[in-house]
């Protein structure tokens, strides 16, 4: 190991010499131990950058200790800080923080109340100290990125930028200035801002190249009209505006300003939107609106959206082009247009690395039955059921999965079998043209997983070999147990050094799983629609396989486009509290079941009959896995045929049940039973100490469900379950 450097930050303090950051900076041979010490004394947390450049190359730094980090310094290492209780403003266009703090006169007046650093390449980096709730890292490309959080960093003073070769220097006394509190007023704005900002990117490169002296008036009145008629609210088409005199360096924004006020006191009809471009541009107006209509509105950093007019916005990739862009549909005319190539999108290198698979386009199906039966036909060809009719389980599933965002929960997927029987083909088969599938091995921890499914909300993709992982076993379990419910389905993550630090991710979505076990937990078991493999032959799935399930996804998302806004509607019918008997009149399905059917059974109106037998056949494969529901059910059976052979008995003897006026407390009455009446019914032949254990197992199973055990005559344990539990036709008050 190389002999650490003199002066090495690992090394002990200065011992209280004041710091000289003026003489540090035009120090001729900078020494970056200073600076490590310097910002350690501040309470920073610096992170070694690989020399010249911006990058860490260091694995897992984001959870090293200080003491760890500081230890891999070299006496050429850039400087990083993390941003652990921090939010840093990276500004790539020098003149944007007017955006953000618009009644500053000058980047140097912020820099006497924040930290602010210029940085090499020409830009400022503004501190704050506090972190930003909910908010993953937002770049607005050539604009501002917004960093937040200990998984983060920026290079500090005195860095080198690698493309200038310009040192960072900081524009703030930072002997003497704190770093600023990021308020809640000010987190809303900053979030504000950079949304809009991304959104209204394409608007914001093509205005600037026009707003010239003499046009630029008017051209504030048109950009704000039209803005207004494509749904912006006055204070994001303020900030478009803000950003465009900002960059332009028009010093006259408060004219710019008041032609927003003035445009948005006008009723709609009276503004001048897409013609007043027009009028101030010429005819290439109507060039650039077709270059910029497609991704307005749309936040180019979520993989779907609901426009305000009711558009569908939806993220594709050409794996040939190797581009990322959106798929919208216009309900109105029933028709898909694509955007313009997204550039430097954060979602493009999960993409990239197939760790999501999306659709390309959005081709022609003919109509639903002919998609449903090609969807059959293409599960039968690359993996073999057991019952034909699974087949037509995935199918449903499948094209269930393209709406699932609409239903209040939805189900798991499962094939439960041992290994060599083709499951890991299965998961493949049916995942790959399912809705936005996500794959697990592409996450190396707890974190990356609940990120990728909270930024993508797809179809999670889980094999048996993922349940052997230890690092992710505990987290998988989790997100099952909470991910079929759109309400319930979040988890949150509580820093380690700042338990006042909350992230959460949404986990809620359709889940495809491979095992060779039932789960132990039954509460578990019954989310999972659960068929079992049969031995098939060896399938390799090839180009041609990837071929058809893009194919399969562009037909499904013109699917999903036509049926979304009908099935938002329609979905409000599973809040019907009658909704079970809706779903399955006459039958006696588990209500869990009922419940995890229900997006079945909503998506496939033609195929109710099937659902109805699924709903038994499901109803009894939980039953055999439950015990203690089993035993519930025979509990109820006896203790009818006990009312049938003497009911009303007056003394609660061997074979006899009374009714007991317990209105109070549970509903029409309660009937009172010896437990070991019940036990002679279900287990006669039980010895003593079996029976003991069989009764210590009945009382808990009749406490969960509500009723009474409690000492009768003779010591012997009596029973008293609420009537309406026995008889339908009795009410529980």
């Amino acid at each position: 190991m190389p002999a650490k450097p003199p002066g090495h930050p690992s090394d002990t303090a200065r011992g209280g010499n004041p710091w000289k950051v003026g003489e540090m900076l035009k120090a001729k041979q900078i020494n970056i131990f200073d600076w490590i010490r310097f910002y350690v004394d501040r309470g920073l947390t610096p992170v070694p950058l690989e020399p010249r450049t911006k990058a860490i190359r260091i694995r897992g730094w984001p959870e090293m200790t200080r003491d760890e980090l500081l230890k891999k310094f070299t006496a050429d290492s850039n400087i990083g800080i993390r941003l652990e209780g921090l939010t840093v403003l990276d500004l790539d266009e020098p003149e944007i923080w007017k955006v953000f703090f618009p009644k500053a006169g000058s980047i140097e007046e912020i820099a006497q109340h924040t930290w602010v650093a210029r940085s090499g390449g020409g830009g400022y980096h503004i501190y704050l100290r506090g972190e930003m709730r909910d908010i993953q890292p937002k770049k607005c490309q050539d604009l501002v990125e917004v960093k937040s959080g200990k998984g983060h960093q920026v290079a500090a003073p005195p860095s080198i930028h690698p493309e200038t070769g310009h040192r960072y220097q900081w524009i703030t006394n930072v002997e003497e200035v704190e770093i600023a509190e990021l308020t809640k007023t000010m987190e809303r704005k900053i979030k504000q801002v950079i949304e809009t900002l991304i959104e209204a990117k394409p608007v914001i490169t093509e205005i600037v190249a026009h707003w010239r002296k003499g046009a630029r008036h008017n051209l504030a009145l048109s950009l704000a009209g039209f803005l207004r008629k494509k749904k912006f609210s006055k204070e994001k088409t303020e900030i478009v505006i803000e950003a465009i005199t900002a960059i332009t360096g028009d010093e006259e924004f408060r004219d710019r300003l008041r032609a927003v006020e003035d445009t948005f006191k006008k009723p709609r009809d009276k503004v001048k939107g897409f013609t007043g471009l027009i009028e101030v541009i010429g005819e290439e107006a109507k060039d650039i609106a077709k270059r910029i209509e497609p991704t307005l509105g749309i936040p180019l950093d979520k993989p779907f959206i609901e426009l305000e007019d009711g558009r569908l916005a939806e993220l594709a990739y050409d794996p040939e082009k190797d581009e990322i862009y959106y798929l919208v549909y216009d309900p109105r005319k029933d028709e898909v247009t694509k955007t313009p190539p997204i550039e430097n999108s954060p979602l493009y290198p999960y993409v990239k690395e197939g760790l999501i698979l999306l659709p390309s386009d959005a081709e022609e199906y003919g109509d639903e039955s002919s998609l449903f039966e090609d969807i059959i036909r293409y599960r039968l060809k690359w993996h073999r059921p057991m019952y034909q009719w699974e087949a037509k389980l995935d199918a449903l599933y499948a094209m269930a999965t393209y709406l699932y965002d609409l239903m209040p929960n939805f189900p798991y997927r499962r094939m439960l079998g041992d290994r060599g029987l083709g499951k890991s083909t299965w998961l493949k088969t049916l995942g790959f043209i399912c809705y936005r599938p996500m794959i697990i091995p592409g996450a190396s921890s707890d974190a990356s997983l609940k990120r990728l499914i909270d930024r993508f909300r797809g179809t999670l993709l889980i094999d048996e070999s993922d349940f052997n992982d230890s690092t992710l076993y505990a987290t998988i379990i989790k997100i099952l147990n909470v991910g079929f419910d759109r309400q319930l389905g979040k988890i949150t993550n509580c820093d380690k050094e700042d338990p006042n630090k909350i992230e959460i991710f949404n986990v809620y979505g359709p889940k495809l799983l491979t095992n060779r076990e039932p789960f132990k937990d039954t509460a578990l078991e019954s989310r999972c629609i659960t068929t079992n493999p049969i031995k098939d032959k060896t399938r390799l799935l090839g180009q041609r396989f990837l071929e058809e399930t893009r194919k399969l996804r562009n037909k499904l998302i013109l699917w999903r486009f036509r049926r979304y806004h009908e099935l938002k509607e329609k979905v409000l019918i599973l809040e019907e509290p009658d909704i079970q008997e809706t779903l399955f009149p006459g039958q006696k399905i588990e209500p869990r079941i009922a419940q995890i059917l229900a997006p079945l059974w909503l998506i496939g109106p033609k195929l109710r009959d099937f659902i109805h037998e699924l709903g038994d056949l499901l109803t009894e494969r939980a039953k055999s896995m439950d015990y203690d529901g089993f035993l519930w059910e025979e509990v109820k059976d006896v203790v009818r045929k006990l009312i049938n052979d003497e009911e009303g008995a007056d003394d609660p003897g061997p074979g006899k049940v009374n009714l007991v006026n317990l209105v109070n407390l549970l509903g029409d009455g309660a009937y009172e039973v010896k437990l070991n009446d019940i036990t002679d019914k279900i287990s006669p032949d039980l010895d003593l100490d079996k029976r003991k254990g069989f009764n210590r197992r009945l009382s808990k199973v009749l406490q969960a469900h509500g009723c009474i055990v409690k000492p009768g005559p003779g010591n012997a344990r009596v029973a008293l379950i609420p009537r309406h539990l026995i008889d339908e036709e009795a009410v529980p008050t």
